[in-house]
């Protein structure tokens, strides 16, 4: 008799792991240190953000440096079509998920990098050497930088953000 018929292998599928930087402010309106970088994640999946981590340069840096290390990441999840929000330590204490002890300033550029060290996303603001396409202006005291539209990203900085008058920092808690 014939073999018994034998299941295909199944494919392996890589998910792409996609999460944005959606919104920055570099000063609050009473405080320079009222500072904050939002994440969204626009898949239908929960990512977990182990090993990942947002580095900085300035328009005159060589190289990156850290602002949140891989360490304040890990056992993070960002749930799906949800937010993370990373903050100064000691502001937005209600709303914050990570909390870092590095500045953001003028003349930026923000990359999110996965545990592999690929840059997941990166923005870039004022007169910086780095960014997508083209990048998008400063932000100013009291106001953030935000997608124009969530959880799209154009790969062009200054197409995909705006000033936002009114920041809106939102964490894990934050429901749509």
């Amino acid at each position: 008799p014939p073999p018994p018929p034998t299941e295909p292998p199944q494919p392996y599928i890589n998910v792409q792991q996609i999460i944005l930087i959606n919104e920055i402010q570099i000063a609050g309106l009473e405080d320079e240190k009222e500072e904050f970088v939002e994440l969204y994640n626009p898949t239908d999946l929960d990512i977990d953000l182990t090993g990942w981590y947002l580095q900085r340069k300035t328009k005159t840096g060589a190289s990156f440096s850290s602002y949140a290390p891989s360490t304040l990441f890990s056992g993070k999840k960002i749930l799906a079509k949800k937010y993370l929000l990373i903050s100064r330590s000691g502001y937005f204490a209600g709303s914050a998920d990570i909390f870092v002890d590095y500045p953001l300033t003028q003349d930026n550029t923000v990359v999110l990098k996965n545990s592999q060290g690929e840059i997941i996303d990166k923005v870039g603001f004022g007169s910086v050497q780095d960014y997508e396409t083209t990048p998008v202006q400063n932000p100013v005291q009291g106001k953030s930088i935000e997608r124009k539209q969530v959880g799209l990203d154009s790969n062009n900085n200054s197409d995909d953000f705006q000033t936002l008058d009114n920041p809106t920092p939102m964490g894990a808690g934050y429901e749509l």
